[in-house]
């Protein structure tokens, strides 16, 4: 998973086309740490069909105020770069592959 700055957020995601998966965390954050390895292993799963991005709340301050992010972790998933699902805090692999094969599947 790669990093996503505010400057990179726009031509990313923003502008984007497809399915993203940002992943809002930090750290100092004991449950961000254990959804880490999750997430990690659906972006080879879903390489090719959806791109991940991870953004340390700590660091891009302004990119966690645009979409309000006041607990973590979150994750927000976009399609061509409009915010589709929100989920929060530490949820099982089924629950984020359901939500991406059906975006998936709605984008295509």
């Amino acid at each position: 998973m790669k990093n996503l700055t505010m400057k990179d957020f726009s031509t990313l995601v923003g502008a984007g086309t497809g399915v993203v998966l940002l992943d809002f965390w930090a750290e100092r954050c004991g449950p961000c740490m254990m959804l880490k390895p999750l997430l990690e292993n659906l972006s080879m799963d879903y390489a090719g069909k959806a791109e991940f991005y991870k953004v340390d709340t700590d660091t891009e301050g302004e990119l966690s105020m645009q979409f309000s992010i006041r607990s973590i972790p979150t994750v927000i998933l976009f399609v061509d770069g409009e915010v589709k699902e929100k989920i929060i805090w530490v949820q099982g692999a089924d629950v984020y592959k359901q939500k991406l094969d059906q975006l998936i599947t709605d984008a295509a």
